[in-house]
């Protein structure tokens, strides 16, 4: 009986990703008080097959949120899937109110993909 093979010898390794989705990129953002703005959060895929990604931003009172063409969340500037290794953005319009005082507020990002999963980010706001 011939000795038996190693049939592994020949496979390519496989690498196991775990943890989040995505990396988020972006560490703060900044805006004056009584102003409006265009804010960018930039995330890196993680996994491969990311497909049908939104966000949805909330904030401290006083810091109001909306996406482009008035819609209830954000895409990705590039599309709504993202590839493991692959960097994109989501752009929202925050307006500070002016009776905000300066300093640093959290606000949350919740993206949403695939088929109910979900990543939160906390992301500081700070306010000059």
């Amino acid at each position: 009986m011939p000795p038996p093979t190693d049939s592994m010898s020949h496979c390519a390794p496989i690498t196991v990703v775990s943890g989040a989705a995505m990396t988020v990129n972006t560490a703060s953002l900044t805006q004056a008080a009584g102003s409006t703005q265009w804010q960018q959060v930039s995330v890196t895929g993680r996994l491969p097959g990311i497909t049908s990604l939104s966000a949805t931003v909330s904030g401290p009172a006083g810091v109001t949120v909306t996406y482009p063409n008035d819609g209830t969340s954000s895409n990705l500037n590039q599309g709504t899937d993202l590839d493991a290794d692959t960097t994109d953005y989501f752009a929202f319009q925050t307006t500070v109110d002016p009776s905000v005082a300066a300093g640093s507020y959290n606000v949350t990002v919740t993206m949403s993909y695939g088929s109910g999963s979900q990543q939160v980010a906390t992301i500081p706001l700070v306010v000059t």
